[in-house]
């Protein structure tokens, strides 16, 4: 078994440098279309020295072709001062013409670099060459930047099969001519503060114009713009120029349609905008302009039927108890609300101790169905009743409105479920899917964030969200799948009834040249059987500063940066859990590869986000090894288990007697580095000063 271990470069400045990992706020033009190349402008922060760029999937390739960013103070002074001597050899007459090319590039440089950007988040840019073969599938892709301090965040980025165009600006007063002069067409544009895009589109009478707008859907969370996100609104005027259809979304989606037969030709105008009248860079879209036949496009399916359950079709009338459509479980009924006031109701035979789980899919599979349950046993009392359930793995849905109950029967006889929707509404799109039957233990993971980055042998923290389905509660072994190229997982296990947990991802000690794909597998014995489910990559997103949404990414990937001249490493490789007992002390021994003893022994430790009544009592440096002592209150219960990641606190090289430099900065004499996690459980039994395995 491989061993964990933390690499302790010489570098400590680079060090310090992963601690402001870039981050990426938008992508512009946010999409591309097959057989042609773009450039587009990765927008954000700590953007600096960006050496490449990548695209999930195949027949995409993307290169850096340059970057910006705010001058700092010092080099705008210095900048001031170079411009003063040019304009002074100017006015003396000795300027000559490169003189006056290099003022001319100075001042522009000056003005194009605000003191203070209105949006510093947004400040940084870098210059992609996005390429996109004319064979490669069309849907959504992911970019992400390198830089000298690692993977930025991905973003969001389409590929498209069809004509697309750039918005042109100004187009706030007077409609773009030519961006939608031939339909079908993709637009990209930005709304920047204040700004309206118009465009003109020539319809024919018997047409259907169908308008989509992409915003929401590219950058799904803005962390401090409310509502959270661009909320782009669509209006549509005649060629009298009288408003005639005007959208702020599409069902439960934020982002609009707008569908408009057409009574007449001529041109008509399509306009865009904030519905709160903002803008800024990261207010991205993608404007969606063709048309159809006369009639809806937009009304949604049934939802296929799913799992092992036996799908049923809902049957007709079924308003009311005696009309109420039997069902026997396990089942899948296809069903729909069809029209407003339509409520759904189904008879379930149930008997004592019989456990019922019953479930509502509809907003997660894209209907605008605001999901209510309500059970009511034999006598028509109601026992159950579930509106909203929060499904953590559905980071898309903003609003959680399906429902999801669970209910141990009490009496023998004839139960009746009700579906209907809380608003009162209905339609052909109002479509759902219940599932009917006994629990259905299970579970599923999500990986955060989905890029690491970190130096060659060192070690980085992820966190690992078990979602619980149907009351699962048991323990969930974690692994690398796959080629893992060197990587190690320290903390590999979900302990039982916990749905968080930080886990260390180890880097090898030679760094790879370009970023590694990973994988992480979750195991657990469900029932009689071992159950295997893949971790789903997410970024944790604020929406409006306070929510968090995790958001599904394509890939996670682990980008290793050169860890320069080591000191050496400290290695775990103990897999047992580390026993505590209520009141007493267990002890982490690291052994020193290559480590200098007097370098180990500078390091302090502590934890990150322990659990409440658990702390390092100490650290020392012995024969076999770096020892982190841990310490558990007498409160702590037995019982408790999971991982304790370690931050190792390391001095700076302090100067020789005399040396130390007029300017030194107390106070920042150390960083912190991150130990392989060490698996802890708490057991009962009498205190003692040490510790061994469970």
């Amino acid at each position: 078994m491989r061993a964990l271990e933390l690499a302790l470069p010489a570098a400590l400045t680079a060090l310090a440098a992963a601690q402001n990992e870039p981050r990426a706020a938008y992508v512009f033009p946010a999409g591309a279309s097959r057989g042609t190349t773009v450039e587009v402008t990765v927008g954000g922060r700590a953007l600096q020295e960006p050496s490449a760029a990548f695209v999930s999937g195949d027949g995409v390739t993307a290169v850096v072709r340059g970057s910006t960013r705010p001058l700092t103070n010092k080099e705008r002074t210095e900048l001031r001062d170079q411009i003063q001597a040019l304009e002074k050899a100017q006015r003396d007459g000795t300027i000559d013409a490169a003189g006056r090319e290099q003022l001319a590039a100075a001042r522009k440089r000056l003005a194009a670099s605000p003191r203070q950007p209105m949006n510093p988040q947004l400040a940084e840019t870098v210059l992609v060459a996005v390429t996109v073969a004319a064979d490669t599938a069309p849907g959504p892709r992911e970019l992400r930047v390198r830089t000298a301090a690692g993977l930025a965040n991905p973003l969001r980025f389409v590929i498209g099969d069809g004509r697309a165009v750039r918005e042109l600006e100004p187009n706030d007063r007077a409609a773009d001519k030519d961006a939608a002069a031939a339909l079908p067409v993709t637009i990209d544009g930005q709304i920047m503060p204040g700004d309206v895009d118009r465009f003109r589109v020539t319809l024919q009478q018997g047409q259907r114009l169908v308008a989509a707008v992409q915003a929401r859907a590219l950058i799904p969370y803005i962390a401090d713009a409310v509502p959270g996100w661009c909320q782009a609104t669509l209006l549509l005027r005649d060629p009298q120029g009288r408003e005639v259809a005007y959208v702020d979304d599409h069902r439960f989606d934020p982002d609009p349609r707008l569908e408009y037969d057409v009574p007449a030709d001529g041109d008509y105008e399509v306009e865009l905008r904030d519905a709160l009248c903002r803008g800024r860079e990261d207010f991205v879209y993608r404007l969606e302009l063709r048309t159809a036949g006369a009639g809806s496009t937009a009304a949604a399916a049934a939802p296929p039927p799913l799992g092992p359950f036996e799908p049923v079709a809902e049957r007709e009338p079924n308003d009311a108890g005696p009309a109420a459509q039997v069902v026997e479980l396990p089942a899948v009924v296809l069903g729909r609300v069809a029209a407003p006031g339509d409520v759904d109701v189904y008879a379930i035979d149930g008997r004592p101790g019989q456990v019922l789980v019953a479930e509502v899919l509809a907003r997660r599979i894209g209907s605008p169905l605001d999901a209510v349950l309500r059970l009511c046993d034999p006598g028509g009392r109601e026992v159950a009743q579930c509106d909203d359930f929060v499904d953590p793995g559905s980071g898309l849905v903003t609003h959680q409105a399906d429902a999801w109950l669970r209910w141990k029967f009490g009496v023998q006889g004839r139960h009746l479920l009700t579906v209907r929707d809380l608003q009162g509404k209905g339609g052909d799109a109002y479509t759902y899917r219940l599932r009917l039957g006994p629990p259905v233990p299970d579970f599923a993971l999500r990986i955060v964030p989905s890029q690491v980055n970190l130096r060659a042998g060192t070690a980085a923290v992820l966190t690992v969200h078990a979602l619980r389905r149907d009351g699962f509660a048991g323990e969930i072994a974690l692994a690398l799948a796959g080629p893992d190229a060197g990587f190690a997982l320290g903390g590999g296990v979900v302990p039982a009834g916990l749905d968080k947990v930080l886990v260390t991802l180890t880097a090898p000690a030679e760094a790879p040249e370009h970023p590694v794909a990973l994988a992480i597998t979750g195991t657990a014995t469900i029932g009689k059987g071992e159950v295997v489910h893949a971790a789903v990559p997410a970024e944790d997103m604020m929406q409006a500063f306070l929510w968090q949404h995790l958001v599904p990414s394509q890939q996670l990937l682990a980008c290793v940066l050169r860890g320069g001249p080591g000191l050496g490493r400290l290695a775990r490789t103990e897999e047992t859990p580390l026993a505590l007992r209520p009141g007493g002390t267990a002890e982490a021994v690291f052994t020193l590869v290559g480590a200098r003893r007097a370098f180990a022994a500078n390091l302090t430790c502590r934890l990150r986000d322990p659990p409440a009544g658990i702390s390092v009592a100490e650290t020392r440096l012995a024969r076999d090894g770096f020892h982190v002592v841990i310490k558990a209150e007498k409160t702590v219960a037995a019982g408790l288990s999971g991982n304790l990641i370690l931050e190792a606190a390391i001095d700076r090289p302090q100067p020789a007697a005399g040396g130390t430099p007029p300017n030194a900065r107390p106070g920042r004499q150390r960083f912190t580095l991150v130990l392989p996690a060490v698996r802890f459980v708490v057991r009962k039994g009498p205190t003692s000063g040490g510790g061994g395995p469970p």
